[in-house]
């Protein structure tokens, strides 16, 4: 079975980036029961990204947690949609090559990714 560039980001980094939005808004002073909202998830799996349990396989840089929070303030003030800041994060952990780090650290380069092809080369 071939493997697609997108199985890494779903299985990894976006519950990565969820579980880092979620910390840091109950940081900001709001409650789990409405960070779970927001993020559509139970209260259950936002007491499991705070304890530690949960997507916790990937480990973001501060510049990576500087975006996290600029999307935080986003969805806090503007009533920014999750999603559409969760896909300005993936954008940007492509163009540092983060998502090549991630690809190289838990599988083979995908078939295709023509963003890793490129790390590769470099």
């Amino acid at each position: 079975m071939k493997r697609l560039p997108q199985e890494i980001e779903v299985w990894y980094i976006i519950p990565a980036i969820r579980c880092e939005i979620a910390k840091a808004m109950i940081k900001k002073g709001i409650k789990q029961r409405n960070v779970a909202r927001v993020i559509g998830m139970t209260d259950a799996a936002i007491s499991q990204y705070m304890s530690g349990k949960r997507a916790n396989k990937i480990v973001f840089n501060e510049k990576i947690k500087k975006e996290i929070d600029k999307s935080v303030e986003k969805i806090i003030k503007d009533n920014t949609k999750l999603n559409s800041e969760i896909n300005k994060i993936c954008l940007y952990l492509r163009k540092t090559k983060f998502l090549c780090r991630v690809h190289n650290k838990f599988d083979k380069i995908p078939k295709g990714c023509r963003i890793c092809i490129k790390e590769e080369k470099i």
